[in-house]
């Protein structure tokens, strides 16, 4: 697959299940696949089931990406900001494809894109105690004021779409948390739309965001940055083109 199939209007969305266990002999081929970073980062999780999601979601990060740069997974290689996002090798990535990966339990999800950076984020959607206390500390005051005003199930969405949408957004900017994310806002019409505190050097009108719900218990956001293409849409690929672990 080549990066034109892309198209340079659209990105391309990856959403995998994680399975509960993985097989020794996938464990041992993809983790010697594994940079010496991305290895140190596995064996630093104290839990297997922790490990087992990083391993998977790394992995098919990999598999992912070669298709698009036609090379073995196991010759893709990153570069890092000073922030820690990983972005592809210059000699491997003649065609600036950007990407960014987001896991939850049970869920990995990817999007892959040209020229544009990009962000992602998944979320199992639980139970948290106090979200109108939680809101009113990490989100602007006009989010928390709208968790506040809201009950029950209609409050637990709202407080994760404005989650998943912040986070997507820093991921996107490759800064995480350097940016407080009470210092912009999301306008939730018909598509959301982000406002900015004069904090915060950035401009609107260069996002696109967009939100999705594949079953009721996840809730996906993304964020792109316009470039000359002005983005169109998110293309969902199919899983079924990656040989998947049984």
């Amino acid at each position: 697959m080549s990066v034109d199939s892309l198209l340079q209007e659209n990105a391309h969305l990856w959403q995998l299940k994680i399975p509960v266990k993985l097989s020794t002999h996938f464990k041992q081929q993809e983790f010697s696949c594994l940079s010496m970073l991305e290895k140190q980062k596995y064996n630093a999780f104290r839990f297997e089931r922790d490990r087992n999601t990083y391993l998977f979601s790394h992995a098919y990060l990999r598999k992912i990406l070669a298709r698009y740069v036609e090379l073995n997974s196991k010759n893709i290689e990153y570069v890092y900001n000073k922030y820690g996002r990983p972005e592809l090798l210059r000699s491997i990535n003649k065609d600036n494809l950007r990407f960014n990966l987001s896991h939850t339990n049970g869920m990995v999800v990817y999007i892959i894109c040209y020229d544009r950076d990009c962000g992602i984020d998944v979320e199992y959607i639980s139970p948290l105690d106090d979200l109108a206390y939680m809101a009113e500390r990490v989100f602007s005051n006009s989010e928390a004021k709208i968790v506040k005003e809201l009950i029950g199930r209609q409050q637990l969405d709202q407080f994760y779409l404005y989650w998943t949408l912040k986070e997507s957004y820093i991921k996107a900017r490759g800064m995480g948390l350097q940016i407080p994310l009470d210092q912009f806002s999301f306008i939730l019409d018909a598509k959301p739309r982000i406002k900015f505190s004069d904090h915060i050097l950035d401009y609107p009108n260069d996002w696109c965001f967009n939100c999705f719900r594949p079953t009721n218990e996840y809730i996906i956001s993304t964020s792109i940055k316009q470039n000359e293409f002005k983005f169109s849409s998110i293309l969902q690929k199919d899983s079924s083109l990656l040989e998947l672990p049984p």
